[in-house]
């Protein structure tokens, strides 16, 4: 999973010697804890060490979304929550649909640490990971303020990161910095 990968990108080579029960052996040496740090260092932007930042439960969106479904429920068509597949598991699902993400939120400091200390392009970074942004509900802009505004009730930020439009197959492009990142599939 994402954190697993997160760990052995950034944690020192002396966690595999310590703990080998964390690896899986069939992988190549060189991707089993490659990086420089230590649970216990700390990171710029980082509230806590790197172990707790590595361990830290997820917030829960449920509470949100049983809202969300019960208020908005025929004006949804569709919702994602980015793991297991990161910003592009939404691909599982379209079908001739052109996924753009042109706003996303800011990069957690974990994602922004995984980004500037690691050697993974930010195309394996937003297919491997959801970069701080786990949940997408697909609907049209005029319900998506009201969400926007039901998500601030609960203390969860949220936003318009894009839209969607027609084309042959599926295509998902993220614009990252001054990148467009692209995705096509037949």
């Amino acid at each position: 999973n994402g954190l697993t990968n997160a760990r052995h990108e950034l944690l020192r080579k002396d966690y595999e010697e310590n703990y080998p029960e964390t690896c899986e052996f069939q992988v190549s040496s060189s991707l089993r804890y490659s990086g420089k740090f230590s649970l216990s260092d700390t990171y710029e932007g980082l509230p806590y060490d790197l172990g707790q930042a590595l361990l830290s439960p997820t917030r829960t969106y449920l509470p949100l979304l049983a809202n969300v479904v019960e208020i908005f429920n025929k004006k949804i068509h569709g919702i994602i929550h980015c793991t297991g597949g990161g910003q592009t598991k939404c691909m599982k699902f379209v079908d001739q649909l052109h996924v753009v993400k042109n706003h996303l939120l800011p990069l957690p400091p974990l994602f922004q640490m995984l980004y500037k200390e690691t050697r993974l392009t930010p195309k394996e970074l937003f297919q491997t990971f959801n970069m701080g942004h786990r949940m997408e509900i697909y609907t049209d802009e005029k319900t998506a303020e009201e969400i926007i505004l039901l998500a601030k009730h609960y203390n969860i930020d949220a936003q318009i990161i894009g839209y969607c439009e027609r084309c042959q197959g599926k295509k998902l492009s993220i614009h990252f910095q001054d990148e467009v990142i692209t995705w096509e599939y037949p």
